[in-house]
């Protein structure tokens, strides 16, 4: 496809947006994190997940918004202790 590039950008992009936007929002003591990976996570791990997990949870794909699906995927793959 000719889009591939553009759309594999975009993709990229969100995720990244996505979790730096919940790297800020829990950096402080007013938001429980939602994922609680170890060690650092690529973007290409975060796809990894989100593709894993979308197939298992195909029913959420068109009733939430996309972060929605990005945001229950990384805390299903990497939950934090005592939530």
């Amino acid at each position: 496809d000719p889009n591939y590039q553009a759309a594999m950008g975009f993709c990229f992009g969100y995720i990244d947006a996505a979790m730096d936007y919940h790297a800020a929002l829990t950096e402080g003591p007013r938001y429980d994190p939602i994922a609680c990976p170890q060690t650092a996570v690529t973007r290409e791990e975060v796809v990894v997940v989100l593709l894993e997990w979308s197939r298992r949870n195909a029913q959420h794909l068109e009733a939430e918004r996309p972060v929605t699906g990005v945001m229950r995927a990384a805390a299903e793959k990497w939950p934090c202790a005592g939530q």
